[in-house]
């Protein structure tokens, strides 16, 4: 059975590979202002505790933000490998296929909704508290 067809293809490869290098792009410029930007710069030459926990919850953010571009490259990355061998669309838990508007909505996504929704509830994200 066809999982999608080629010009779904064609157009899911085009929006993964677009969000690729838009991600590179991205923590690329991350970087280079990471190596520009010292605490100095975020809480100031005559700083004070307001000043230090301003600069950590920004320095945390960025970390945060880097994290969440990371995962984002690495499940683009597995989704361009999986159109490559053929395997893309095809849910991973179930061998179902995964809807087009799914995979429109969310390009790197590995499983169909079903078992998106089993394994969110056996996986639940924990959210840090104050």
């Amino acid at each position: 059975m066809e999982l999608l067809t080629a010009a779904q293809r064609v157009a899911l490869r085009q929006t993964l590979t677009e969000r690729r290098r838009s991600l590179l792009d991205t923590r690329e410029a991350a970087k280079l202002g990471q190596s520009e930007v010292g605490f100095r710069a975020l809480a100031g030459s005559a700083h004070d505790a307001g000043d230090e926990a301003l600069a950590d919850v920004e320095a945390d953010v960025a970390a945060a933000r880097d994290d969440r571009d990371v995962h984002e490259l690495r499940q683009t990355e597995s989704a361009l490998s999986r159109l490559d061998d053929g395997t893309y669309g095809q849910c991973l838990a179930c061998g179902q296929p995964i809807g087009f508007a799914r995979l429109l909505a969310t390009p790197g996504a590995e499983r169909c909704l079903t078992c998106q929704s089993s394994h969110e509830q056996a996986h639940p994200r924990r959210t840090p508290s104050l």
